[in-house]
C-alpha cells in the first residue's frame, strides 16, 4: 500500500493484477484465510482458541484434498446414523 491507500501486487518483482495472485493462491491450494496453513502475528490468538475438533477440521483443509473434510463430515454422519439404529434395536 502507498500514500495513496493504492495496493499493489507483485509476482516475481513484476507488478500483477489482484486477480493474477487469486488465481495462483486458488491453483495451488493456498488458504489465506485457514489458521493452519497461514498464521500472521496478529491472529495468533484465533488459533490458540482452536478446540482439537476445528484444529483437526482447519488442518484437513489445508492438506490439499478438498474432498477430505466433506468425506470426514459423511462419516460423522453415517457413525451418528449408527448409533441411531443400535438404540432402535436393544
Amino acid at each position: 500500500m502507498d500514500t495513496h491507500n493504492k495496493s499493489e501486487w507483485l509476482l516475481n518483482g513484476k507488478v500483477v493484477p489482484k486477480k493474477d495472485i487469486a488465481e495462483i493462491t486458488k491453483r495451488f491450494n493456498i488458504q489465506v484465510n485457514n489458521l493452519t496453513q497461514f498464521l500472521p502475528q496478529d491472529r495468533v490468538c484465533e488459533f490458540a482458541k482452536l478446540s482439537p475438533v476445528e484444529l483437526l477440521e482447519e488442518t484437513e483443509k489445508a492438506v490439499g484434498d478438498p474432498q477430505l473434510p466433506i468425506r470426514h463430515r459423511a462419516l460423522i454422519e453415517k457413525g451418528k446414523e449408527v448409533k441411531d439404529l443400535e438404540r432402535v434395536s436393544f
